[in-house]
């Protein structure tokens, strides 16, 4: 801090727009790490289940093979090596890789700042490049990569897209040092396997640097060298490699609709800014134009970077990682297409996007230098407005979705009690594919229950599946417990079970319990729920205790007609309730 104060600002007015500066790039970035804690989510989303929940299960049980599975079409050996230590260490509790893909975060962001320092001239003064390092820290810390960052189940893009960088910055190293020295050289190799063994898009990273190494006329050797590295490599990428989707060709898909694909690459290159202008058809607009300004800029400065490209190496490896983030869009677009257009805005594809554009900002950070000393009020000014643009969607970290988060929690319930009920599961599992009906993601949290992992290693789903089906302990009645079974209906797809709504709180002590179970006249659990869903037709009565007052749940489906009492882990409801007896189609209001 002391180095701060000694920046030569200009005038009172300069260091009042510097310091604020400052405080809103530390708000940015403290909002991501405060809502990575409050959004936490435990529930493993969409092809997580596969990644690596069937991973572990598959290690556990001794079939060692999977190392070498693909999922969909990425080798995730990276990935898997996170998962392990998850497990092995951790319990598979999720917290490490909710922090590790904090941590990648954060060295991406040292990294950057560090070649920021290599790339500006000189003479560049310390409040020069804090301008442009608050802009790169602003977008990288944005919170439209929330799903990345709250499930810690995504890790993947991070190691890929830090490895990309490291593989182009360190190729870069190369270029600077003499023919004799090649630590540079086999390090960038390495890092771009590694990008490789984390997501398909590595596949890009040694082709670019193929191209890079012919562009900067580097050695025989070392152009010998990475061509056969990239050969071999391809080669044991496809040895084995099956398509997918059945049926599907994403390379002709991609081809035959040449301007839905268009669109998608550039909606998913301008991906940050359809977040920052909050996620509108407006701001998808602006995503588009963006994303073109992002690739034409990127084109551009690499052709005038080609003058003097011995000097302009490291600007010209910038122009190689914004490429790998083109292509990734394209090969996202080869994949996803044939779902929509606007599945390139998903938050789960903010990640490439975001690396590309920090790119670009290093990339033209030489030319802002010299604009900003010159212009060092203008400059601020500017800056301050970029920030204040972030800052309302970036405080969107303060507010957890508590109905989505309901959503998925009820879709861990679904598969505690091997429902078999579609409308739940879509919030955390593929939607319309044949190839992965909700069979699949309850077979696999079947296993995952019988090797105590993730989810079903803790609270409330521990409780449920030692409670369930049993006789517990009648705990004491209340008179300050309320609620009301709102709904009862038919689940076409298992006619086990009877789906359950409604509400329950305790005013007078302001509490909401969160496990809510249904017993029979035995005092076996035969039906449970989870609490959490907003009731705002009751936001008068019980206050601030409406936001997560409602209940969703499931009953025994041979529990119709018969009186039922509700507990909670601390208190009995005085009354019982019968369930009535209901008729295929039919619901009780």
């Amino acid at each position: 801090m002391s180095e701060l104060t000694s920046i030569s600002h200009p005038g009172k007015w300069g260091n009042l727009l510097y310091q604020t500066c400052l405080v809103l790039t530390g708000y940015v970035v403290v909002m991501a790490f405060i809502g990575t804690y409050l959004q936490y989510d435990p529930v493993p989303p969409y092809d997580t289940w596969d990644i690596k929940l069937q991973f572990l299960i598959d290690i556990i049980e001794g079939r060692h093979g999977a190392w070498l599975k693909y999922n969909f079409e990425h080798f995730y050996l990276i990935p898997r090596l996170f998962f392990l230590i998850d497990y092995k260490l951790f319990s598979c509790n999720n917290v490490f890789m909710v922090s590790s893909s904090v941590t990648l975060l954060v060295i991406s962001a040292f990294f950057f700042l560090r070649i920021l320092k290599d790339i500006v001239p000189a003479q560049s003064t310390t409040f020069d490049v804090r301008m442009i390092g608050m802009l790169m820290m602003a977008m990288l810390f944005s919170w439209d990569q929330c799903d990345n960052l709250r499930s810690g189940m995504l890790i993947q893009y991070y190691p890929t897209q830090l490895l990309m960088l490291g593989a182009f910055y360190f190729l870069h190293r190369d270029v600077q040092t003499s023919d004799t020295q090649w630590q540079s050289f086999w390090v960038s190799i390495i890092m771009a396997v590694g990008s490789i063994c984390s997501m398909a898009n590595g596949l890009l990273t040694l082709p670019i640097m193929c191209v890079y190494a012919l562009i900067m006329r580097m050695s025989k050797a070392r152009i010998i060298s990475l061509f056969v590295v990239t050969v071999i490599t391809f080669l044991l990428y496809g040895y084995g490699y099956e398509n997918p989707i059945k049926n599907a060709d994403p390379i002709g898909f991609f081809f035959s609709h040449p301007l839905e694909a268009y669109h998608f690459v550039m909606l998913f290159l301008g991906h940050p800014f359809h977040f920052i202008f909050g996620e509108n058809a407006y701001s998808s607009l602006i995503a588009f134009l963006m994303g073109q300004l992002l690739f034409a800029v990127a084109i551009h400065r690499g052709y005038r970077c080609l003058k003097d490209r011995k000097n302009r190496s490291l600007q010209l490896a910038m122009v190689c990682l914004i490429l790998a983030t083109a292509g990734t869009a394209a090969m996202s677009a080869g994949g996803r297409l044939y779902n929509s257009v606007m599945y390139s805005l998903v938050a789960r594809y903010a990640v490439p996007a975001i690396y590309g554009w920090v790119a670009l900002m290093i990339l033209l950070s030489p030319s802002w230098i010299k604009w900003i000393r010159q212009h060092r009020t203008g400059a601020l000014t500017i800056c301050l407005v970029l920030l204040l643009t972030v800052i309302p969607m970036q405080s969107k970290a303060w507010f957890p979705n508590l109905n989505k988060q309901f959503g998925t929690s009820i879709a861990g319930l679904t598969l505690t009690l091997q429902v078999h009920d579609p409308l739940p599961l879509r919030t955390i599992y593929f939607r319309d594919k044949e190839e992965y009906p909700p069979s699949r993601v309850l077979g696999i949290a079947k296993k995952s229950m019988e090797h105590e992992l993730s989810i079903f290693s803790r609270d409330p789903y521990k409780t449920v599946i030692a409670e369930w089906g049993q006789q517990i302990e009648p705990v004491g009645e209340s008179g300050t417990l309320q609620g009301q079974l709102n709904r009862i209906q038919i689940i076409p797809e298992d006619d086990r079970f009877l789906r359950i709504t409604g509400w329950i709180a305790d005013p007078a002590n302001q509490q909401i319990p969160k496990l809510v179970n249904f017993l029979d006249q035995e005092n076996r659990v035969v039906g449970v729920a989870l609490t959490g869903k907003a009731q705002p037709q009751l936001k008068e009565h019980l206050g601030w205790l409406a936001d997560k007052a409602g209940y969703m749940g499931y009953l025994r489906a041979d529990q119709q007609g018969k009186m039922l009492t509700i507990q909670t882990s601390q208190m009995r409801s005085p009354t019982a309730i019968q369930i009535p007896i209901l008729t295929p189609g039919s619901e009780n209001q």
